[in-house]
């Protein structure tokens, strides 16, 4: 049985039943969960103003299972303004925990940094290093994180000038020559520092993390990479 107060994030929304809203919301106590917000449609109701994407939340939740109800919810700091490419930016962030999160699984740390890159996506022109960032730590926190310094079983260290293959949830693997499917250690290097100013790092990383991304995605689409205004960002 939940009851209790937590600083929040809405993920999504939609209609439930004639007055109520069905809620994913990211928290930071509980992690992922589900609820219900009733009564959200009558006139002058304060939580339809607040139940809104990119909005510090702080709520409270009652119930247990799968489905909880928000009792209360209020402000918990200004909203944050994404506009553009950032608004698609934060949808995608979105939809990354909604996919990949299960329920009921805290993850405070992942949650401060949710809320850094949603800072991060008002003020920043590299968009696309704030993605990465936080796809690498997100993989990390559901313990997938990707090792850029060292090569698979044998440890050996991960060298700039050498060309590396990876394999989703085992790692890098040197290889002999330079191929389409390869990974210039350079690069890699360059990822673990979270250096994505060169445009070839960046085309790698995103590569990268979209292979990792992939098993815990499970085939599910990421619709809000529809939103990106060129040059992409996701």
């Amino acid at each position: 049985m939940l009851d209790s107060f937590s600083e929040a994030f809405l993920l999504h929304s939609r209609a439930y039943r004639e007055n109520a809203l069905l809620l994913e919301l990211f928290t930071q106590d509980h992690g992922r969960v589900g609820a219900v917000a009733n009564y959200i449609h009558q006139k002058k109701s304060p939580r339809k103003a607040l139940l809104q994407v990119f909005m510090p939340l702080r709520v409270s939740l009652q119930g247990k299972g799968d489905l909880l109800r928000l009792s209360q919810v209020e402000a918990a700091a200004l909203p944050l303004t994404l506009i553009g490419n950032a608004q698609a930016c934060g949808f995608y962030l979105n939809e990354l925990l909604m996919y990949c999160l299960s329920r009921y699984e805290p993850l405070p740390g992942l949650y401060e940094y949710y809320q850094h890159c949603l800072g991060q996506l008002q003020t920043v022109e590299n968009l696309a290093a704030v993605l990465r960032a936080f796809e690498l730590r997100l993989l990390t926190e559901l313990g997938y994180g990707i090792n850029l310094l060292e090569q698979a079983q044998s440890q050996r260290p991960i060298e700039a000038t050498k060309y590396y293959q990876f394999l989703p949830l085992n790692g890098f693997f040197e290889v002999d020559d330079n191929v389409a499917s390869s990974y210039l250690g350079e690069h890699l290097h360059a990822i673990y520092a979270l250096d994505f100013s060169q445009p070839r790092v960046a085309a790698t990383a995103q590569r990268l993390t979209r292979l990792s991304l992939a098993p815990l995605l499970n085939g599910r689409v990421i619709h809000s990479r529809k939103l990106f205004i060129s040059p992409k960002s996701s």
